[in-house]
């Protein structure tokens, strides 16, 4: 089995993209950006991918899937998975800190490689298996309250040209009262017209005042970036934009809701908990590089534990 980096065979392997998620994808990866494509290859056959690249984070760079992909990880046979992960060490060690890989739910990674630190993550998945109506009864009784007192002006729309630049106005100012690091405006103009992506817009009265993007993708809706306007927070976006998801979720056939990860924030997670989500693991795998890495993996390790995040 040989390993080498993609250069431009790119349908060649877009069928094996298929079978994991939308981050895999050659659209996706396009679009975002990647350094480095990697490739198991047998017998003239493309068996196994691993998309990774250098991120700037604390301390130094390490090799991981291009935010904000939130899953990833190697794709392939047992052995092509192995043989792509041992030849990402070769290139983390080089350019990174550590090699970081994150696999999405129902995925069970670890065993192939017993080597690297896992750390196991939880995300909020809503099942949409059967009608909408059904899901709906499902909801905690405040957010029924809220989606039957919509605004009979609101509406959820797919946002196109000069509508993205308004949307990033507002995620600018979203991610700034987090404390966040904003994505560039191309990477929405790029994601906003691929075919596995959305970018939703809620508007009231034809004012956009909040948003947020989803992929779709292998019976997968999954929610990566919202944003709303902090002065029309009592108008309820973030409401309005996941009900109207569910409901295009059910009616298109999907079969659930990947909300994502809350981290440390128990107000987001009791609000994706109130739309009838359960939580479910992913894992995280990591091999440090150098002893700065590890001292700094030990700390978040310890301080996890006092917080009763993991």
């Amino acid at each position: 089995m040989e390993v080498r980096e993609l250069t431009s065979e790119r349908r060649e392997w877009s069928g094996l993209a298929s079978r994991g998620t939308y981050f895999h994808t050659p659209e996706w990866l396009d679009a975002v950006g990647c350094e480095h494509f990697l490739i198991a290859e047998e017998r003239a056959e493309i068996v196994g991918i691993l998309p990774i690249t250098g991120g700037r984070r604390v301390f130094k760079e390490f090799a991981s899937l291009p935010t904000p992909s939130l899953y990833g990880g190697a794709l392939g046979s047992k052995e092509a998975q192995i043989a792509l992960v041992r030849n990402a060490f070769e290139i983390g060690r080089k350019i990174a800190s550590c090699t970081r890989l994150i696999y999405p739910p129902n995925t069970n990674p670890e065993f192939l490689f017993p080597f690297m630190d896992k750390e196991v993550r939880r995300t909020q998945i809503l099942k949409l298996e059967g009608d909408y109506g059904k899901i709906y009864m499902g909801f905690e009784k405040e957010r029924r309250y809220d989606v039957r007192k919509a605004p009979e002006d609101a509406k959820v729309e797919a946002l196109k040209g000069k509508e993205i630049n308004d949307f990033y106005k507002i995620y600018k100012e979203t991610m700034g009262r987090l404390h966040a690091h904003p994505e560039p405006l191309c990477f929405f103009e790029r994601v906003a017209v691929l075919n596995g992506c959305k970018l939703f817009g809620v508007k009231i009265g034809g004012e956009l005042i909040g948003g947020g993007l989803f992929t779709f993708h292998g019976g997968t809706v999954t929610h990566l970036i919202g944003a709303s306007k902090l002065e029309k927070r009592k108008e309820k976006p973030n409401v309005l934009l996941l009900n109207y998801v569910i409901e295009k979720g059910c009616m298109d056939g999907y079969e659930r809701l990947d909300l994502g990860p809350s981290g440390e924030d128990k107000d987001l997670f009791r609000f994706k908990n109130g739309w009838g989500a359960e939580e479910a693991e992913y894992i995280v795998l990591e091999k440090a590089h150098t002893p700065l890495r590890r001292i700094q993996r030990s700390a978040i390790s310890v301080g996890r534990k006092i917080r009763g995040i993991i």
